[in-house]
């Protein structure tokens, strides 16, 4: 899987309740980052030389370790990990004729950001850089289980009940009728260009929307007009201005979401960032930052769920019904 510093970054929120502290967990990963490597699992940096990620035949790395990273203005006291597991790379086998084990396993890798979380003590955030599940769950909770029982410590790890589970097809919604209506979303965050949302009616029909989000089209209407469409995942940009951030996300049910890397940038860099500190740092900035302040905006809009989405529904009926009419002309 791609990992912070190469590649697409995706991200899966998973929720970790424990007895332990947030330093606790530190010291259980490090205390892990120091067994030797297994074909199974090894701890590391996320400024481990991306690269590693990919190379073939197995053999004992010298990695980094996890690391905590201090609170500063926008983001909490967090742990940086990369976890390394071996995998059998089949196209080996089957097209280079490998008989030696070994030979065909592939190092796989995942950086993992662990904090707290305002709701309760004992609940940790972990953002995992990856959407596929099976890996989620057969990989990265017995790994982050291991460290912390290792310790001494309880563990409690969920995957669909979240500190980011908040986001329901709603938000996405309101997200569209912001784009449309007033695309100021905090004093500081705006959304400037709205490039792809989903949605199911209540008859599990789906569709996917492309290339500009307007109300000039006929089937977004259609999804509006009923009222009762469950709509995303979305993609869309985000201008912060108090980060001088142009970014570039999917946003996904679960609260997870994706950044488009190639149109996401900084007003600052003259001197480009580094493929991973741009990585780590754009991560870090819209997971605790932007995409925080937006949730907490589309929480705050009493206004929405008052009259805005009821005027949003109505406008789109009365354009379908100009458009319609128009047919009908013809």
């Amino acid at each position: 899987m791609p990992t912070l510093t190469k590649g697409q970054i995706n991200i899966t929120p998973i929720s970790i309740r424990s007895n332990a502290s947030l330093d606790d967990f530190s010291q259980a990963l490090l205390t892990a980052s120091r067994q030797q490597m297994t074909r199974d699992e090894a701890w590391g940096s996320v400024y481990d030389d991306p690269d590693l990620r990919g190379m073939t035949g197995f053999r004992i790395l010298g990695t980094g370790q996890p690391a905590m990273f201090d609170e500063d203005a926008f983001s909490p006291r967090r742990i940086k990990a990369r976890l390394y597991w071996w995998a059998t790379d089949y196209r080996l086998l089957e097209y280079e004729g490998l008989q030696q084990q070994d030979d065909s396993l592939r190092l796989e890798a995942c950086d993992i950001l662990i904090s707290e979380t305002d709701q309760d003590d004992d609940e940790f955030l972990c953002l995992a850089s990856t959407r596929r599940k099976s890996e989620i769950n057969a990989k990265i909770v017995l790994a982050l289980e291991n460290a912390l029982q290792a310790s001494g410590h309880t563990v409690n790890i969920q995957t669909d009940n979240t500190p980011l589970s908040v986001i329901d097809g709603d938000f996405f919604f309101w997200l569209m009728y912001r784009h449309h209506t007033d695309p100021n979303l905090t004093p500081l965050i705006r959304i400037t260009y709205l490039r792809h949302i989903s949605g199911q009616d209540l008859t599990d029909r789906g569709a996917n929307l492309r290339d500009g989000i307007e109300l000039d089209r006929s089937e977004l209407l259609a999804m509006i007009m009923g009222g009762r469409t469950n709509f995303g995942p979305a993609t869309a940009s985000f201008y912060d201005e108090e980060l001088h951030l142009e970014i570039d996300a999917s946003i996904h049910r679960d609260g997870g979401f994706s950044i488009v890397l190639g149109h996401s940038r900084y007003d600052d860099e003259v001197d480009p960032l580094s493929r991973t500190e741009k990585g780590i740092r754009m991560t870090d900035e819209f997971a605790f930052k932007v995409l925080k302040e937006v949730v907490a905006a589309y929480n705050a809009d009493n206004g929405w769920r008052q009259t805005g989405r009821r005027a949003y529904v109505e406008q789109a009926r009365d354009l379908m019904k100009t458009i319609l009419d128009q047919l009908a002309i013809v």
